[in-house]
């Protein structure tokens, strides 16, 4: 499942302020979430959560707002953003950094651009990450994957800095997106299905509690979660029994395929506006494959790539609605170079730099 959690591992994003969180097939990209029935208003500002490589070659955080770079580290060692979150005049950022001198990540989330540290940093494993992040009045909540003794992955929370763990550390494990709704916690994720098999079971915790979505016939993946009353809705993706990806949401576990054939795709950010149902992921056979579903397979709508890009490699890591404009953050691949892009009621802007790689994963919109 390490292997497999590389593809599924790349977009977790939360956001009237409207958020959104998400997930994707690269490691240094992001998965989702999303804030219920936003009203509908003026959008003052948007942000984006991704990284970009530097001459180093190291991966360096940072934000975007309004197109404008925030740099959270100095590019001496790896790090990426994977969401992102505002609360009044602060900004946190999930995501992770490498650990001085070493390739072992830390989970670690930063507030107006300080760095707090979650993840056990004399032990962490390759692949310790924030995933995701919640504000919720003073308490800071986000989720994540941390190295087990066992040499597993598990999936855990942090409250405030302090761990809850999801999952013993016996199979791997990971946690994708989390919500808080009132005194309830959600996060969404996916465990093996046993010690002695690899397939991943897309799942959510309740307090701890698991709701497995899948039956763990075949893989699957919950990227994003949203709770709006007592309706829980999840993004994710599941492999058919032919071994292609389909990009499907639940709604109070009932699943919605939102692909159909040998398409590959995947679901990897979530947001509900009212009776709608948005998913942002890939969809394999499309012409333009960057998009995302409006409630069902036929409700797919892609997003422009940038003029002078192909269509191909394309990611929607994020994405947010406010009455009927629709945000979304993501990645393109120019052909030699993978960018980190924002798209704002059908225009795209290009956020990284050209002749260097970047991505984004996280979106919320103010």
């Amino acid at each position: 499942m390490k292997q497999n959690k590389l593809l599924v591992t790349g977009i977790a994003c939360i956001t009237l302020s409207v958020f959104s969180s998400c997930k994707k097939s690269n490691a240094d990209d992001n998965n989702g979430g999303g804030t219920p029935n936003p009203p509908v208003t003026t959008i003052s500002d948007v942000y984006v959560a991704g990284y970009e490589i530097n001459s180093s070659g190291k991966n360096v955080a940072k934000y975007w707002k309004n197109g404008t770079a925030v740099t959270l580290t100095n590019g001496s060692r790896d790090a990426v953003a994977r969401a992102v979150f505002v609360s009044g005049t602060d900004v946190y950022v999930a995501g992770y950094q490498d650990k001085a001198a070493s390739v072992l990540n830390i989970a670690t989330y930063w507030k107006n651009g300080v760095a707090f540290t979650l993840s056990v940093t004399g032990t962490g494993g390759p692949f310790d990450a924030a995933n995701s992040i919640f504000i919720s009045g003073d308490d800071i909540y986000a989720a994540g994957i941390e190295r087990a003794t066992s040499g597993n992955d598990m999936a855990k929370y942090w409250k405030n800095g302090t761990p809850v763990n999801l999952t013993d550390g016996t199979k791997d494990a990971d946690a994708q997106s989390i919500f808080v709704s009132g005194s309830d916690i959600y996060v969404a994720g996916s465990e093996e299905k046993s010690v002695t098999s690899s397939t991943s079971i897309a799942k959510y915790w309740k307090n701890g509690v698991a709701v497995p979505l899948t039956d763990g016939s075949t893989d699957a993946s919950a990227s994003a979660i949203l709770v709006i009353g007592t309706d829980v809705y999840v993004a994710g993706t599941v492999n058919d029994i032919t071994g292609y990806s389909k990009a499907v949401y639940w709604k109070n576990g009932n699943m919605t395929s939102l692909s159909s054939g040998s398409e590959n795709s995947a679901g990897y950010s979530l947001f509900v506006n009212g009776s709608d149902i948005y998913v942002g992921g890939k969809n394999g056979n499309a012409a333009v494959k960057s998009g995302y579903w409006k409630n069902s397979l036929a409700g797919f709508a892609g997003l422009p790539p940038a003029a002078t890009y192909p269509s191909g490699e394309e990611i929607v890591g994020g994405i947010a609605v406010n009455g009927t404009d629709v945000y979304a953050a993501g990645s393109y691949f120019d052909g030699s170079h993978r960018r980190a892009v924002c798209w704002e009621k059908g225009s795209v802007t290009v956020l990284s730099q050209l002749g260097v790689h970047g991505g984004a994963s996280g979106i919320f919109i103010k």
